[in-house]
């Protein structure tokens, strides 16, 4: 595994870890989040095109950044962890 995907894996642990101390975010975002995760472990693991069904018709660094806009003000920690996200796929060609 390259250490780009281990980085990427790890801030995917810590967004798991924020979102599980964050118990106020709302049901819907935190949905949007948990499909966008999925999408990505399932591109990590070679599926370019295995994108859920139920998943919105944005990309995923375009769900992101709808995510970071919404958590700007509410959870800096977590808008900054999302754009780390970004950053990470956008080096992967992602």
């Amino acid at each position: 595994m390259s250490d780009a995907v281990q980085n990427l894996r790890d801030t995917l642990n810590q967004l798991h870890q924020q979102l599980e101390a964050a118990p106020d975010i709302d049901p819907e975002m935190r949905a949007l989040l948990a499909v966008t995760v999925q999408d990505i472990h399932a591109r990590l693991e070679g599926g370019a095109d295995t994108e859920s069904d139920s998943e919105p018709p944005e990309s995923i660094p375009d769900r992101l950044s709808e995510a970071i806009g919404h958590f700007e003000g509410s959870h800096p920690t977590l808008a900054g962890t999302l754009g780390s996200i970004i950053d990470a796929l956008s080096r992967m060609g992602i």
